[in-house]
């Protein structure tokens, strides 16, 4: 390949559990996130959060409890998408990359 060259590559096939385990990783680090705002916000703001009402465990725990459900919800997505991708594949060509 010459410098400058341009390579064209067609993605036939998505390997299913590798791509579900990028997925998750992804959702897993997205839920960190999320499970940090909701923790930080109960705690300077608790009149949002409402400690009184019978959800105040979800509050508690929503630093652990948000990135790994946000993983397994991931984690099947990414498997979904995968095999929906390689099944459409077949059909409509694949996804090119350039490099």
């Amino acid at each position: 390949m010459e410098e400058g060259e341009v390579q064209e590559v067609v993605i036939k096939k998505i390997g299913v559990f590798s791509f579900a385990k990028i997925f998750a990783l992804f959702n897993f680090l997205f839920g960190l996130v999320v499970g940090l705002i909701i923790t930080i916000v109960s705690v300077y703001f608790p009149q949002i959060t409402n400690y009184t009402s019978g959800y105040s465990w979800m509050v508690s725990y929503s630093l652990v409890t948000s990135p790994v459900i946000s993983g397994l919800i991931g984690f099947v997505q990414g498997a979904l998408m995968a095999l929906f991708y390689n099944l459409f594949a077949r059909f409509f060509g694949g996804i090119k990359l350039y490099s």
